[in-house]
Order: C-alpha cells, then sequence, then structure tokens
C-alpha cells in the first residue's frame, strides 16, 4: 500500500491539497475537554509518526474527546494516510460499530465535521482502491451537510462530494456558487474543477459568464490548473 493515502492519483492528491488549503480544521464545535491521560497518548500518537496511521495509533487518535482537536488530528492522517489495518478501523467507525470499539470517544466521532473527515479519507481510499467500496450512507451524509451546514463545512463538503463524479450532484455545486458567497464560493469552484464530468464543466461557463471580473480570472486559473492535473494517469477513471 501506498505511503500516503492519497497516491492513488496525481491529480487527485494535488486537487485535494489545494482545496483543503482553503478549509482547513472543520468541527465548529467542541464535545469535552480531554483528560490528561488521553490527551497525552493522542498527542503522542500524532507527533510520532512519521509515515501511515496504523490502526493501534488511530486508536489512540480517536479517543479524543474534543471534537476540534480530533477533526485536526484527522486532517494530519489524511496528509500522511493510514495503513491497510487503519483504513480497516475507520470503517468499523464509521459505521458505528461501538461495541467492538468501546474506548473510543463516540460523542467526538458523532460531530459531523469529524464525520465528515472520516468521509473524506474513506472515499479517497476507494477512489484508490485501498478498500473495496465506499463507506454505506457517505453520499447522502456528505450532500446532506452541502444542503444544511456551516459555510465552513458547506466548503470542505463541496470538495468532499466531488471525488464522486457524479453528475447529479452538480447542480446542487452551481446552485451554491451563483449564491456568491463569498466564504464558500472558491471550494465550489474548485470542487466542480476537479470533478471528472461534463456537468461540471458546463456549470463552470455558466458560472464564469455571470461572475465578476476577479471571480472570472480565479475560475479561469483554477480550470486550467485542474486541467493539467486531471490528464496525469488515473487521475480520471476512463
Amino acid at each position: 500500500m501506498s505511503n500516503c493515502l492519497l497516491n492513488g492519483a496525481i491529480g487527485r492528491l494535488c486537487a485535494l491539497a489545494v482545496g483543503l488549503a482553503l478549509i482547513s480544521g472543520c468541527s465548529p464545535n467542541a464535545t469535552g475537554d480531554l483528560s490528561s491521560a488521553s490527551a497525552a497518548s493522542a498527542a503522542e500518537a500524532v507527533r510520532s509518526i512519521g509515515s501511515s496511521f496504523s490502526a493501534e495509533e488511530l486508536q489512540k487518535i480517536l479517543q479524543q474527546r474534543n471534537a476540534s482537536t480530533l477533526s485536526e488530528s484527522l486532517n494530519k492522517v489524511k496528509k500522511l494516510g493510514a495503513t491497510r489495518d487503519g483504513l480497516q478501523l475507520l470503517e468499523q467507525v464509521w459505521t458505528g460499530n461501538q461495541s467492538q470499539y468501546p474506548e473510543l470517544s463516540w460523542e467526538a466521532i458523532s460531530d459531523p465535521g469529524v464525520r465528515l473527515d472520516l468521509a473524506d479519507i474513506l472515499l479517497q481510499a476507494a477512489k484508490n482502491g485501498d478498500i473495496t467500496q465506499e463507506p454505506v450512507d457517505v453520499h447522502d451524509f456528505v450532500r446532506n451537510i452541502l444542503d444544511t451546514g456551516s459555510p465552513k463545512m458547506v466548503s470542505q463538503a463541496a470538495i468532499t462530494l466531488s471525488t464522486f463524479d457524479e453528475d447529479a450532484d452538480v447542480p446542487a455545486l452551481e446552485r451554491i456558487a451563483l449564491q456568491r458567497d463569498s466564504r464558500t464560493f472558491r471550494s465550489i469552484i474548485i470542487a466542480l474543477s476537479r470533478m471528472c464530468a461534463s456537468a461540471a464543466d458546463e456549470a463552470l461557463n455558466r458560472i464564469e459568464q455571470e461572475a465578476t471580473a476577479s471571480d472570472k480570472e480565479f475560475i479561469r486559473d483554477t480550470k486550467t490548473r485542474m486541467t493539467d492535473f486531471k490528464r496525469q494517469p488515473g487521475a480520471c477513471q476512463p
């Protein structure tokens, strides 16, 4: 397995890195304070890893009771990747298997921002072939955040949603872009630009026609960057 979860397609790696740069962190709510022992073990796990996270290390991280801190740790997992057993653990966590892992901080894990981080990791793993299938119900979960979340959450959900490359998701993304909300606009453009879907290209052209001069420049630059990335082998499925 590759050292980094996102190495399966260079276009996907670069596009995701650009998107995450705009939407760092995630969870807007904290769900409690860590005990000093849990904080120390979780922090040590994050500090000590220079390569992919194992299941044992992820178990320590997932014991963090503060949702914001947990989200920050999962963003490190996005960058460094997870081993096969680590991904299998995250698949179990996504399904809510509390009986098998009672030591995990399930209240923090149920936070929408943390769930979105988990969805992002598992979707990219499925895209790269590191796990056999997408998590159950993940598409509906991400779409719901796109429709109901805060601007920060919407921005991350848009980047995550673009991983599906589904034409049916484009109208929702286009609708948000046309609202001209500065808090979400650029993330939506990045999401549409990184999709391997003809409907996304058509939506970008429509958005560009109605955009301001500065937004037009951003749209064109982003389309050019993502077009180059998507030409790389493995970036878009045939």
